[in-house]
């Protein structure tokens, strides 16, 4: 007989698993208008310079809006100097452009990882210790708190305390695994909706990896790294990996 852990009693609600029998056509027409407008991006025939821009113009805002959510309050303008290699701040706000070279970094990393080879595209336990590692790099921390590694102590959020400190590490390896089952493949005879899926997935991958919150400090920035992962895997074009981290940044008092 397996052994009850800590967070089964703690925190039942992390099953690992999803069932869309409750899923309205509401939600289908959504994640079908996503994956029209994000073939639209892919398929859009645009000279090579012009498209280099654009990837640029949406990693800046995906990076911008991924450390803003955690306080961060350079202008979109200044993010760009930031990543340009252009701006220069006083010692006390130097921070502020490190959160965005390490995001900018971070998505370079797992971009020039997938796009070549997609066997790289695989989720582990060590990839997302490496995400929140990008993420820290750098930065004043607080004691207690070591980039890529899972925290020792208990944490909380607002109202809301994250895993058992003794059960991150197996909960991570449960993530990973839940990612890479069948649970989130298109069937064989309905491959359209491998993009619809892709976008749940991304977005199951946030809500569990903030329910446990693994690490000491940067889950949230770490779990939209992972989303990015996510969807560059699942060949959804570069500008498109960053709209969820915009529209969160957009939404936050919602």
């Amino acid at each position: 007989m397996t052994a009850t852990r800590e967070f089964e009693r703690t925190h039942p609600w992390l099953t690992f698993e999803v069932d869309l029998e409750w899923a309205s056509y509401r939600l289908w027409l959504l994640l079908g208008e996503a994956t029209s407008k994000s073939d639209h991006v892919r398929r859009a025939l645009l000279r090579p310079e012009v498209a280099e821009e654009l990837q640029k113009v949406f990693l800046v805002k995906g990076a911008l809006a991924t450390t803003a959510i955690e306080g961060n309050t350079l202008s979109e303008e200044e993010a760009r100097q930031v990543f340009e290699g252009k701006l220069r701040l006083p010692p006390s706000k130097e921070y502020l452009a490190q959160e965005i070279r390490n995001i900018v970094d971070a998505f370079d990393h797992i971009r020039d990882e997938i796009l070549p080879d997609a066997s790289n595209a695989d989720l582990t336990v060590e990839k997302i210790k490496l995400y929140n590692r990008f993420v820290l790099e750098g930065l004043e921390v607080d004691e207690g708190v070591v980039p890529g590694e899972v925290r020792a102590h208990s944490v909380v959020v607002g109202r809301y305390r994250g895993a058992p400190a003794e059960d991150c590490e197996h909960l991570l390896e449960r993530l990973c695994e839940w990612l890479g089952s069948e649970a989130f493949e298109a069937p064989v005879d309905h491959p359209e909706l491998a993009p619809p899926l892709a976008v749940l997935k991304a977005a199951l991958a946030h809500l569990y990896l903030a329910w446990i919150h693994p690490f000491a400090d940067g889950n949230g920035r770490t779990v939209r790294l992972l989303e990015a992962h996510i969807l560059l895997a699942s060949r959804f074009s570069q500008p498109v990996t960053q709209l969820l981290s915009n529209h969160y940044n957009q939404t936050r008092s919602e």
